[in-house]
């Protein structure tokens, strides 16, 4: 294609017609998006209502533990390992609903780099068979997901994995 004035004129307008209206449509999209899911942002509403939007989004044991979504291996290609991460799953279930404030926060930073759960947020929970000293919990803030050991053979293994990361009282060689 040789270069004229009318092709630079037309590549000049479609640059322009795609950075002011259709690059700044997905922007208003999100912020569409956030209008929903955080409403009294938005609404006008003074401190008193934001401070209290936010306890509203503070960590419980049952909004956490509804908030997770385990993603357990299909039954039909290795029934024994979904036995042990229901079984495990069970086990960090326990652990939060035991679980109090500060650690349920604690928990959610490890978790989503946030003190806060949103509004239909959801926890993956995926599994790998580790063992030892490897089997410690690692998260992945970016997609809230949560990797733990189907070889956990109590609660109080998982339990005492789950206080080692998130409590740091250990220096990180320790683990």
């Amino acid at each position: 294609m040789d270069v004229t004035s009318d092709n630079v004129k037309t590549t000049i307008l479609q640059l322009a017609r795609y950075h002011t209206l259709h690059k700044p449509s997905a922007a208003l999209l999100q912020f569409a998006a956030g209008l929903k899911v955080y409403p009294v942002l938005f609404s006008g509403s003074g401190e008193a209502a934001l401070v209290s939007y936010r306890q509203d989004l503070a960590p419980t044991a049952d909004r956490i533990v509804a908030a997770l979504c385990f993603q357990y291996t299909d039954a039909e290609v290795d029934l024994d390992a979904r036995e042990l991460e229901e079984r495990v799953a069970g086990y960090l279930k326990t652990f939060l609903e035991s679980a109090g404030r500060d650690t349920l926060v604690k928990f959610l930073v490890f978790l989503t780099a946030s003190d806060v759960l949103p509004p239909a947020a959801t926890l993956n929970v995926i599994f790998n068979s580790t063992q030892d000293m490897q089997r410690i919990p690692r998260s992945m803030t970016c997609s809230t997901t949560l990797t733990l050991s189907r070889l956990y053979i109590s609660e109080e293994d998982l339990a005492e994995d789950m206080r080692c990361v998130l409590h740091d009282d250990l220096p990180f060689d320790s683990y």
